[in-house]
């Protein structure tokens, strides 16, 4: 077996702007005003990290001549991140135009995650507005999945799409140390528990 090893270059503010590894995989992390991840890229050629420098200069160099001008995206694995008005991820679109959806509860801990069934264009997928207007909440082949949490703000029970719950049990230190899922459960205690949702 080969080593491996991971290269990791920062910007100003201290956060990782780029990840090469002994592969020749080159990540990217862009962020947004605010400082907040707002899109991953993972190119698509995979080039010799022994002939460029691991500075972001030396990559963006090796980009470019790689052929990825900013416009050419060919084999890229591209992700944006949306958020809301309140800083939180709300949605996520990734390179094939699928989008996901997070949803939270007051104290803001993720209370739903939906994935629309239609992909919408990745280019312009570029904010909460835009993306509220291609996504189709009514379609009824989007997946949406529900957590109900502990006063301890733990996710005891996950609720899917298709109605299938299971239930996290933790140790002392917030550790799960088992998953139940539940062929069938009583709805009564359910309904009591879920209560909390928005608390």
């Amino acid at each position: 077996a080969k080593d491996r090893t991971l290269w990791q270059v920062y910007d100003n503010n201290g956060q990782v702007l780029f990840e090469v590894d002994s592969s020749g995989t080159i990540a990217q992390n862009i962020y947004n005003e605010l400082n907040q991840l707002s899109e991953q890229i993972v190119y698509g050629a995979d080039i010799d990290p022994t002939t460029f420098a691991k500075t972001e200069s030396g990559i963006e160099t090796a980009l470019v001549n790689a052929g990825y001008d900013g416009y050419n995206w060919d084999g890229c694995k591209r992700t944006r991140i949306i958020y809301n008005e309140l800083g939180q991820q709300q949605f996520t679109v990734d390179y094939t135009g699928l989008v996901s959806e997070s949803t939270y509860t007051t104290k803001g801990l993720v209370l739903k995650s939906t994935v629309f069934a239609d992909a919408i264009s990745y280019e312009a997928a570029t904010d909460v507005v835009t993306i509220e207007s291609l996504i189709d909440r009514a379609d009824t082949n989007n997946r949406t999945s529900t957590n109900i949490y502990n006063n301890a703000g733990q996710v005891i029970f996950t609720i899917d799409s298709l109605g299938n719950i299971a239930k996290n049990d933790y140790d002392a230190f917030g550790n799960i140390t088992k998953v139940t899922a539940y062929a069938e459960i009583n709805t009564e205690y359910l309904t009591k528990v879920s209560g909390i949702l928005d608390d």
